[in-house]
């Protein structure tokens, strides 16, 4: 099933959602250990100097390199708050038995029916680089583009 969905994330019909909201975000203390968790533990990131913790509108921390913040987020008017500006395309998996996705990070994810599956590619596809958005997740941060 994965091939089969990583496969319709190369067709040029696949539909591209942008992501939208407000996330918070603070500078992290190099070492720091933040703990990435809706409903479960899902994975745990170690900061570097210059990272920034997210949080994002299901309130999940999660950790982004500084280089990798400034392409997905832009300041506004209020601090410690920013404006989302990521695209990627996407797929919904179908209802079926769950399964386990690398991500381009080295992780494996859980994926179960009704997930996404995302390239922030949207040129020059990589299957490798694909990941999974958790589907309450992807409902309340993406909408069509």
């Amino acid at each position: 099933m994965l091939n089969d969905l990583k496969k319709k994330l190369t067709y040029p019909a696949t539909p591209m959602f942008k992501k939208f909201g407000t996330v918070e975000a603070r500078h992290a203390a190099a070492g720091e250990t933040v703990i990435f968790m809706i409903n479960r533990v899902e994975t745990y990131y170690v900061a570097n100097e210059g990272d920034m913790v997210v949080t994002g509108p299901n309130g999940e921390d999660y950790v982004v390199g500084s280089a990798k913040f400034k392409r997905l987020y832009e300041e506004t008017d209020k601090p410690g708050t920013y404006q989302a500006k990521g695209v990627v395309k996407a797929v919904q998996v179908p209802a079926g038995p769950p399964f386990h996705i690398r991500t381009p990070w080295g992780e494996q994810h859980l994926v179960q029916a009704g997930d996404y599956i995302a390239t922030s590619q949207t040129e020059n596809f990589d299957p490798e680089k694909c990941f999974r958005i958790r589907k309450s997740v992807f409902e309340t941060t993406y909408c069509k583009f």
